[in-house]
């Protein structure tokens, strides 16, 4: 299969957002964080763009810190006057034992 052409020299179609993640993971178990951005247009319409990551520290027996950066690629690129807003969602991911 032939290589997709990128051509960087070509004028940006996307603004790189980046967003920072931190916290702690309890030694056992996973965490899954979502991040959602809410890009308001100049014409006053809404685009999301969103990325979810697993921190897995399921087989840990520590405390597992996270300093991690997300790089979301918002499409077509941020105007001038355009803003983002953003929301964080996370949950620790569980499993059922049954005995």
């Amino acid at each position: 299969m032939a290589a997709l052409p990128v051509d960087f020299d070509t004028p940006q179609t996307a603004s790189g957002q980046l967003v920072t993640v931190t916290g702690t993971v309890p030694a056992g178990t996973s965490f899954v964080e979502a991040v959602q951005l809410d890009v308001l247009r100049a014409d006053s319409s809404h685009e999301y763009f969103s990325i979810a990551t697993v921190y897995d520290n399921s087989a840990g027996t520590t405390p597992l810190d996270v300093n991690d950066t997300l790089n979301l690629a918002i499409v077509p690129k941020l105007e001038t006057g355009e803003t983002v807003t953003l929301t964080s969602y996370g949950s620790l991911k569980a499993q059922i034992v049954q005995s």
